[in-house]
């Protein structure tokens, strides 16, 4: 039996929502105030209602999300479909530098594995208070509201024909953003063609590109569910799975997108004691901050070849070029799996912000001691602002994503960012 299976999906009614974009919303995660507050004024049913609720008076948001959640259901705003399902999702975007491409993809239902059976690997560390809050919010709505993105290795791109041949017809949903950004998804429900599908994708391993807080709460929810029903348990129950959307890993239009640092405190040790510390490791090159342009392009150029991190600081931006055989030397370094010592993020949080900077990793995980940045002009700007040091990166690689959750290692936070992020308000799983 396949452990990814079609689902009963429910869906905003096309009878009562005139704009499918007016309802949907990025993961919560994503979403600051202003947004939330956009969002909310966009429509009495946008989906960040219930996903990113705001707190009421007397009534927590939880209660607030799970009675909001019932009442749509309730005034047909949200319904069932009548067969089990499965839904293309294909996002059509642009990204920085004007290229135009197409993510394809299918969202389904997974059967739930720890990751100790190795069915799905995580590649980021969790943190206990997003859990905490998903949690709650499950209980309230008893749905998975937002899906996981996973991610299955294909090499004969056995998948994207397909895709293309179910995804015939005008699309049941189709969005199109101001920033030209398109969203299309379309229902199958013939169980041959869903057969088809899925057969390709079947019990292959899965990475999780984005979702790691939910997908640990998904497995914290069945574990209560288990623990009370019993002997009623059969692991059949809609807890036992999870909303994911399924993605090719040789998908042409999967792409990972860098992000940046940006210390919200100066370093201790002033700039000229710091580069004579990292000239221990690295040739630098400086660029005067006019040359931005230029220090960007040469890092991109470069860093398919070397380990590269550009450090903007005082008015100027040092390209860093560091040497494989020196950071063998550094004790922050020397002792991880190549894998791991691989990664660009890896030097920076291990070799140069802890070991050269001070900055321990306890110190940069707490709240506020890192402002992760997407765009790097943004990332210069706000430490100009702040009078403090940016750093800014080039993507991590897919193949060094594989190969750090191969060894069963997971990599610093913020490491990945899959773009663009997967819409929440397509489709719900409900959990009872």
């Amino acid at each position: 039996m396949s452990k990814i299976a079609p689902f009963q999906g429910l869906r905003y009614n096309s009878k009562k929502i005139r704009e499918f974009a007016d309802v949907v919303a990025p993961p919560y995660d994503v979403i600051n105030p202003s947004q939330q507050d956009q969002l909310y004024a966009r429509s009495d049913f946008n989906v960040v209602r219930v996903d990113l609720t705001k707190e009421e008076s007397g009534i927590s948001r939880y209660e607030t999300a799970g009675k909001t959640f019932e009442d749509w259901k309730r005034q047909e705003v949200l319904l069932r479909d009548d067969k089990p399902s499965i839904y293309l999702y294909f996002q059509t975007y642009t990204l920085p530098n004007g290229e135009r491409k197409t993510r394809k993809g299918f969202f389904a239902r997974r059967r739930l594995e720890t990751f100790e059976e190795g069915g799905v690997k995580p590649h980021e560390r969790t943190f206990p208070g997003p859990k905490a809050d998903r949690l709650q919010l499950m209980h309230a709505t008893k749905a998975n509201l937002s899906s996981i993105f996973g991610l299955f290795s294909d090499p004969k791109r056995e998948a994207e024909p397909l895709l293309e041949k179910l995804a015939q017809g005008e699309p049941n949903i189709q969005i199109r953003e101001a920033n030209g950004d398109e969203h299309r998804v379309w229902k199958v429900d013939s169980p041959a063609l869903i057969s088809q599908l899925i057969q390709v994708v079947h019990d292959r391993p899965l990475l999780i590109a984005d979702g790691h807080h939910r997908y640990e709460t998904a497995l914290a929810y069945r574990e209560e569910q288990r623990s009370l029903l019993g002997a009623a348990f059969t692991g059949e129950e809609p807890c036992n799975f999870v909303l994911m959307y399924f993605c090719s890993l040789q998908d042409p239009g999967l792409v990972v997108l860098p992000t940046h640092r940006v210390l919200n405190q100066a370093p201790d040790l002033e700039a000229s004691i710091l580069k004579g510390l990292l000239e221990k490791y690295a040739r630098i090159k400086t660029y005067a901050m006019g040359e931005f342009s230029q220090a960007i392009q040469k890092m991109e150029e470069e860093g398919d070849r070397e380990h590269i991190l550009a450090w903007a600081h005082d008015g100027q931006i040092d390209l860093l070029f560091f040497d494989a055989e020196k950071i063998l030397a550094s004790p922050s370094l020397n002792h991880l799996h190549f894998a791991l010592r691989d990664l660009d993020v890896t030097i920076l949080h291990d070799l140069v912000l802890e070991e050269i900077m001070g900055l321990s990793k306890g110190a940069q995980r707490e709240y506020g001691a890192i402002e992760y940045v997407k765009d790097a002009k943004e990332a210069v700007l706000s430490a100009e602002r702040k009078k403090t040091h940016a750093f800014l990166m080039n993507a991590t690689k897919l193949k060094q994503i594989e190969a750090v959750t191969e060894i069963g290692e997971k990599m610093p936070q913020k490491s990945t960012f899959f773009y663009p992020k997967l819409l929440t308000g397509l489709v719900f799983h409900e959990l009872g």
